[in-house]
């Protein structure tokens, strides 16, 4: 192989890739999942160690080694890498889920939701930490928590081009916290045509049919 995968094994190469345009990017990228395929986790460290010498994207660069420290199952290490990213970029995305992570493997969820909220803080339109905070949330259950995610949720409606995701999201959160009326009234707002696809679409549908809907018994009583 050539370029940075050469330079890794202490190798002189002309074919050196710096990754500070997409192409060279996606090239050192490929060599990289190649050293991985193979389990080569030492190797690929090595690898991303040089292309950090010659880039110019390092936080970018430096989440990808913080990833595969972590899939090396050396978590100090990632530590120490994704806070060298956060010094670089004090929004890094890739951060603050590791740390949120770290934080809710040791039962800190509240922590976590710290974490997490930097990032919705930065883009409320990012929808998987959306469902972590909601994830993480339900852990800790706290009338401030369930009002901040609202809060971010609704700034993601308003300044989505589609909104049908995160009002599918927040209705379902409604739901789950029995809050029926609530749900049923955001599920309204959802375009039909844009969700017929979605499952979560119907199944709130339903449920939120379900719960309002007179049972039998009633229907007797009345």
């Amino acid at each position: 192989m050539s370029g940075l995968i050469d330079l890794a094994k202490g190798e002189q190469s002309s074919a050196l890739r710096k990754g500070d345009i997409e192409e060279d990017e996606v090239y050192n990228l490929i060599q990289v999942a190649m050293l991985l395929n193979s389990n080569q986790l030492t190797d690929a460290i090595t690898y991303v160690e040089k292309w950090l010498e010659v880039t110019n994207e390092k936080g970018k660069v430096l989440n990808y080694k913080g990833a595969i420290e972590v899939a090396s199952g050396n978590r100090d290490a990632a530590r120490k890498t994704f806070q060298q990213a956060l010094e670089l970029n004090p929004s890094n995305r890739a951060s603050y889920m590791f740390f949120a992570q770290s934080s809710a493997i040791v039962g800190n969820y509240e922590e976590a939701l710290n974490k997490i909220s930097k990032i919705l803080d930065n883009n409320a339109k990012d929808i998987f930490a959306l469902k972590l905070f909601v994830a993480y949330e339900r852990l800790v259950k706290t009338k401030e928590r369930q009002n901040q995610f609202i809060r971010y949720v609704d700034t993601a409606i308003d300044t989505a081009d589609d909104s049908t995701l995160f009002r599918l999201l927040k209705s379902g959160y409604f739901l789950s916290n029995n809050k029926t009326a609530l749900a049923a009234q955001e599920i309204t707002k959802v375009d039909p045509e844009l969700a017929e696809k979605i499952n979560q679409f119907w199944e709130i549908r339903f449920a939120c049919l379900l719960y309002t809907s007179p049972s039998p018994r009633d229907a007797t009583l009345s």
